[in-house]
């Protein structure tokens, strides 16, 4: 008996497994009334369910991080300075985890791997810090925001921690764009200084347009962009 009982396992284990992977496979059905015919009150209600999904789903994401962090356990990390031992040291607030589960999570999610390893420090901290305030928001009762606020309250000085760690790995990368012979050059920095460059290059292509410049409003923006980062004295181009 025992030995069926093991075979009736395994063979319940593989029917699991079959039918987890064709239910995973099929597309979300999707289900929307035209904005056009809701009403106001409808609209409203569309919104707060929306918010309700969001949160679900966040939820959800978390569970799905914290089962890959579950499969990648760190027995088989290299020590630090031997042979096959990463460059960056193990993630403190990842106990347990390999040290390249971040990295594995990024090529996953298709984002660099401080924005995988925040991810995951979130979903951690959700499940040994805050299970109600998951289960909330499991349940969308409770919205991403709210929680990302007790996440906050939580622990900040893992959040100072974090912002120090992004710092440190901030870098400049260029991409080229969709339009032809044309590349986006983006920069990690603190969320400050990208407001201030913004207002600073709105302001002065606002004062291009009211001098009589002809191009575009975005156009005068584009110019007028490098003096973020130029030298003193640097004015924007004109064509």
């Amino acid at each position: 008996m025992r030995g069926f009982g093991v075979v009736q396992e395994v063979t319940g284990s593989l029917v699991e497994r079959a039918l987890a992977g064709w239910l995973v496979e099929q597309p979300a059905p999707i289900r929307r009334v035209p904005v056009a015919l809701l009403s106001r009150e409808q609209k409203a209600a569309e919104l707060q369910r929306l918010q309700a999904r969001k949160a679900m789903d966040a939820a959800h994401e978390a569970e799905l991080i914290l089962g890959l962090a579950d499969e990648s356990p760190d027995d088989d990390d290299p020590p630090p300075g031997t042979p096959g031992a990463r460059s960056w040291k193990p993630d403190p607030e990842l106990p347990g985890v390999s040290e390249s589960f971040p990295a594995e999570l990024a090529v996953v999610l298709n984002c660099g791997r401080l924005s995988a390893g925040q991810l995951a420090h979130r979903a951690w901290t959700y499940r040994t810090h805050l299970p109600a305030t998951w289960a909330a928001m499991s349940a969308g009762q409770l919205d991403e925001y709210r929680a990302g606020t007790l996440l906050l309250e939580l622990d900040a000085a893992a959040a100072d921690r974090r912002r120090e760690q992004a710092r440190r790995r901030a870098d400049a990368r260029v991409y080229p764009a969709p339009q032809e012979g044309m590349a986006t050059l983006a920069a990690d920095l603190p969320v400050e200084v990208p407001a201030a460059c913004h207002a600073l290059v709105d302001q002065l292509a606002r004062l291009l347009e009211a001098d009589g410049d002809p191009r575009p409003i975005g156009d005068c923006a584009r110019w007028c962009s490098p003096i973020c980062s130029s030298a003193p004295g640097t004015s924007p181009a004109r064509r």
